[in-house]
């Protein structure tokens, strides 16, 4: 939960800017957790206290390759799936 108050600070301007430890963790989550490495994995390379830490502030790349892979899927005469989430 931390993490996304940071991004909302760093938005509003009250925190100090990205710094590029940030940019290269971000960077080595997102690819880890698409390349299918287990989240929990990811949260001990990151050494983030909790699984929730990392799933909570990358998960939404993994929904986001989830909704790809549902719409691929999907005949193309037929509505898409997973459009908004």
């Amino acid at each position: 939960m931390r993490a996304h108050g940071r991004m909302q600070e760093r938005a509003l301007g009250l925190a100090p800017p990205v710094t590029r430890r940030d940019r290269r963790d971000h960077t080595a989550a997102t690819l880890m957790l698409r390349a299918g490495v287990d989240a929990h994995r990811v949260q001990r390379i990151l050494r983030h206290a909790s699984v929730t830490t990392t799933t909570g502030t990358y998960g939404h790349f993994a929904l986001e390759d989830l909704r790809d892979a549902v719409n691929r899927t999907v005949p193309k005469n037929r509505l898409r799936l997973l459009t908004v989430c």
